[in-house]
């Protein structure tokens, strides 16, 4: 899935690789959640899709390093959201 947003950049991808991050979030055993919010954050507005998905990792029950991901990703994918809900705040600082 890594190697899935650079070849989108490259143009050998057809669209962002969105669908299938989330796909792999919403597994109920998914193992590096982070990294996953971290490509999202990567491809940026065209991640928009994601929105609602990522704003479930932002609940104070998560860990902090994905809850701090996720808030800098939702920054890169939509500044005007992430202002709404107060990202990165407090998350921000590593």
């Amino acid at each position: 899935m890594a190697a899935s947003v650079p070849l989108w950049r490259l143009g050998l991808e057809k669209g962002p690789p969105v669908t299938g991050i989330v796909e792999e979030l919403n597994r109920k055993f998914a193992t590096d959640k982070t990294s996953y919010v971290e490509l999202l954050g990567d491809i940026g507005p065209d991640a928009k899709p994601a929105l609602a998905t990522l704003k479930t990792f932002l609940e104070p029950e998560q860990l902090i390093r994905l809850r701090q991901a996720t808030a800098i990703a939702i920054r890169k994918i939509e500044p005007t959201e992430a202002a709404k809900l107060g990202l990165p705040g407090n998350l921000g600082v590593p």
